[in-house]
């Protein structure tokens, strides 16, 4: 029983942070110029951080090089592992939390952290 409670502990905790990387982590709008049609929109893409206080979410726009999926997506992963050092924000993931490996699997994207997510606070996850 112990197993299956793990097993669903981590179900719950990925879908969780699925929720999390796709929805504040990074956010698209499509932009429209006014007076043109509707093949003239851009989409502009944000990464979030949290303050220095962990209370409130900072906004930092995120020019991808392509807007092809799989370089996104690797290009995200890369920005999710980065470090920040500035002081100014903390990342999303603590220092320690790590990604191990990610799998888009049709409209689903599957991220696999190491053991170090367990750890992190509630209120932080």
């Amino acid at each position: 029983m112990r197993r299956k409670e793990r097993n669903l502990f981590r179900t719950a905790v990925f879908l969780l942070l699925l929720l999390v990387c796709l929805g504040t982590r990074v956010w698209a709008e499509e932009k429209e110029e006014a007076g043109t049609d509707s093949s003239d929109r851009t989409t502009v893409y944000f990464c979030y951080y949290l303050n220095p206080d962990a209370d409130m979410l900072l906004a930092e726009e995120y020019v991808p090089e392509s807007e092809e999926t799989e370089y996104m997506l690797k290009d995200l992963m890369q920005l999710m592992n980065s470090k920040n050092t500035s002081g100014k924000k903390l990342d999303l993931l603590p220092e320690d939390v790590i990604i191990n490996s990610y799998e888009l699997k049709g409209e689903m994207l599957v991220i696999d952290f190491d053991l170090a997510y367990q750890k992190m606070s509630r209120v932080r996850e």
